[in-house]
C-alpha cells in the first residue's frame, strides 16, 4: 500500500511541475499606449495634425518574472491606412501578411531584451484616410523567455507569438507619451527614437522620477525640459 501511495505522488507531481513550468515560463507580452488614454485597453492613440499624418508611439513590457527575448515585432494592417518607418531609417521593413484582413505588414526584426521593470519603446508614422478616425490593425510579438544559469550560461525558452487586434484612433489634444510607473525604465532599440530623444510634440516635457534609498524610503522629484 505504501509503495502504491509513493508511485501515487510520483505520477501526481509530474503534471503539477509541467503545469507550474508552463505558466511561469510565459512571456506575459504587454503593449503599452500613450496617455491620456480614456478608451478601451485595446486602444492606440495618435495625435495627428489635419493631414491625418502622425507617429504611433508604442511600448512593450511584460508582467514574466522571467526576463524575455522580443525577437520580432510585427504590425498588419489594410489600407487605407498607410504605415512607414520613420524617417525611413529602416529599422521597420515591409512584408505581406497573408491575411485578408490585414494583407499588408511592417515589422522589425532584433534582440531586444525585456524585464517585469523595463518598457521598450517603438514609433511608426501613420497616415489616415480623410474623414476617417479609427482603423483596426493587429500586433504580434515574438518572445521568448531567457534563464541564466549560475556560470553565466544561457538559456532560451521555445518562440512564443502573442497576437492581439487594436484600434489606432486619433486624438484630437496633445498626447503625453507613454507614462513610466514608478521603480521602471524605459528604452528604444529604434535609432528614430534613440537620435529624437524627446517623445513629445516640441513643447515643454514634464518629467517624474522616483529614487528609492536602501532604507525603503521613496523621494520623487519633477522636472521639466524643452526641447532645443
Amino acid at each position: 500500500m505504501g509503495i502504491s501511495l509513493i508511485k501515487l505522488t510520483g505520477l501526481i507531481k509530474a503534471p503539477i511541475k509541467w503545469l507550474y513550468y508552463l505558466v511561469v515560463h510565459q512571456t506575459k507580452v504587454i503593449v503599452i499606449s500613450q496617455e491620456p488614454n480614456e478608451l478601451e485597453k485595446k486602444s492606440l492613440l495618435i495625435f495627428a495634425g489635419n493631414k491625418g499624418e502622425g507617429n504611433l508611439f508604442f511600448g512593450i513590457s511584460t508582467s514574466s518574472k522571467i526576463p524575455i527575448e522580443v525577437i520580432k515585432i510585427e504590425v498588419d494592417y489594410s489600407a487605407p491606412l498607410q504605415l512607414h518607418d520613420p524617417k525611413k531609417m529602416g529599422f521597420f521593413k515591409y512584408a505581406v501578411s497573408c491575411d485578408e484582413m490585414f494583407p499588408f505588414r511592417i515589422f522589425c526584426e532584433g534582440s531586444f531584451q525585456l524585464n517585469s521593470k523595463l518598457i521598450s519603446t517603438f514609433a511608426l508614422t501613420s497616415q489616415f484616410p480623410p474623414n476617417i478616425n479609427e482603423i483596426p490593425v493587429r500586433i504580434s510579438v515574438h518572445a521568448r523567455v531567457r534563464n541564466i544559469s549560475v556560470g553565466g550560461y544561457e538559456s532560451y525558452g521555445r518562440i512564443q507569438i502573442t497576437k492581439q487586434n487594436y484600434r489606432l484612433v486619433l486624438s484630437n489634444t496633445p498626447l503625453m507619451g507613454i507614462a513610466i510607473p514608478p521603480l521602471h525604465n524605459m528604452t528604444s532599440p529604434q535609432p528614430f527614437l534613440i537620435q529624437s530623444a524627446v517623445y513629445g510634440t516640441g513643447e515643454t516635457v514634464n518629467v517624474l522620477t522616483h529614487q528609492i534609498s536602501k532604507d525603503g524610503t521613496v523621494k520623487s522629484n519633477l522636472f521639466q525640459s524643452r526641447p532645443k
